[in-house]
C-alpha cells in the first residue's frame, strides 16, 4: 500500500523507522496467550541471551498481520518485529 492510498474510515498510517528488526514468527490463534508468551520470551530470553540490544532510534517493536492470521484456526501466524542493533555497535 503506498503512502498516496486512501485507507478506510478509521484507520491510520504510521510509518516505521528504518533499522534492523529481529523478526519472530508467533503460531496458534492466541486463545491460550501465545503472543503474550512469545513477547516474554523476546524480552526476558532471547534478548538478554543474544548479541543484540534493542535499538533506542527506532522506538518500538510492531506486530504483523497478514492472510496467514486467521483467528478462527489453530493454525494461525503473526510476526513481531523488534528492532536490535548489535551490542558492539
Amino acid at each position: 500500500m503506498g503512502k498516496d492510498t486512501p485507507l478506510p474510515e478509521g484507520m491510520y498510517r504510521k510509518v516505521v523507522p528504518k533499522a534492523k528488526y529481529a523478526v519472530f514468527t508467533v503460531n496458534g490463534n492466541n486463545a491460550d496467550g501465545e503472543i503474550g508468551e512469545a513477547f516474554k520470551y523476546i524480552y526476558f530470553v532471547w534478548l538478554p541471551n543474544s548479541e543484540y540490544c534493542l535499538d533506542e532510534k527506532a522506538l518500538f517493536d510492531f506486530e504483523f498481520y497478514d492472510e496467514r492470521w486467521d483467528c478462527q484456526f489453530g493454525a494461525a501466524q503473526m510476526d513481531i518485529y523488534v528492532p536490535v542493533r548489535r551490542l558492539e555497535d
